[in-house]
């Protein structure tokens, strides 16, 4: 009897968060310097390659790692940005239903370049 009680209890549990959870993914990744060391406090942005509308947003950790949770099915792309770097754009994502985690793996970014500086002839 006492098993039966679990049985139902645990299948209302799953009927109850099961829609919520499902066609959901994560998408986890690491931003980078070309020297491999890991870039915190980057901004990592989701939007919709449909309409460039903004989706989710997160911060990379002390390890450069970030992780998006509940990204439903769609097609998207993400922005990275960080400070004295050149912001960049992953490839078009793809979120099926079937897939629960989707690794983008390492994302290097660029120092930016130096604008040089224009000089003007001082006026006597």
């Amino acid at each position: 009897m006492k098993r039966h009680v679990h049985s139902l209890i645990g299948l209302a549990i799953l009927l109850y968060l099961g829609p919520s959870l499902y066609g959901q993914s994560i998408i986890k990744g690491q931003l980078t310097n070309k020297l491999r060391q890991p870039l915190t406090q980057a901004s990592v942005v989701l939007f919709q390659v449909q309409d460039s509308s903004f989706v989710s947003f997160t911060v990379t950790r002390q390890d450069g790692s970030f992780s998006i949770p509940k990204v439903k099915p769609g097609l998207y792309y993400l922005q990275f940005t960080a400070s004295g770097y050149s912001p960049s754009k992953s490839d078009p994502i793809r979120i099926n239903p079937e897939r629960t985690l989707v690794p983008i793996g390492v994302k290097v970014l660029h120092r930016k370049k130096p604008k040089p500086l224009a000089v003007k002839p001082a006026r006597v």
